[in-house]
Parts: structure tokens; sequence; C-alpha cells
């Protein structure tokens, strides 16, 4: 589903707004990531800290067929980072 279609006079803003309004929160493909549009939302996550994970367990990518996936990142690679 495209929000922003390519137009000279569509601003990065102006498809915020638009994607606020129809999917302020929408999972990523089958990436196992999410956007959060509405600041609202961000806040409410913000006031439940305990209920996410802090752990950065993947980085989001665009797969060789043109599809969102992620790069997991290992714990033990984590953990390792850490303690060095």
């Amino acid at each position: 589903m495209k929000f922003c279609p390519a137009r000279r006079s569509l601003t990065p803003s102006s498809c915020i707004r638009a994607y606020d309004k129809i999917l302020p929160l929408a999972r990523i493909g089958d990436s196992g990531f999410h956007t959060v549009a509405n600041w609202s939302l961000i806040e409410e996550a913000l006031g439940r800290e305990q209920d996410f994970s802090a752990n950065l367990t993947g980085v989001l990518y665009r797969g060789a067929d043109g599809h969102p996936d992620c790069f997991a990142l290992p714990y033990g690679l984590l953990l390792q980072a850490f303690l060095d």
C-alpha cells in the first residue's frame, strides 16, 4: 500500500501526516519490525518500557527481492560486544 505517490508537491512531513492518519502502527512486511507514526503511541510505549525489549536483536534492510528483511544479531554477539 502506498501512502505517498511520487509527486513533487509532496513533502516528507505531508507523507508522515498521511501515514499517521491511515496507519499509525504498522508491521513492516514479515520482518518482525514495526513503524509507529503517531507521537501519542510513542509516548504510550515509553510509559510501558517494561513491556518492550531494549535489546537490539536485528537490523532492518531491503532484501535481494526488494522486500524488507531482518539481519538477525545473535545474542552471543551482542553480549560479547558489551563485555569488550
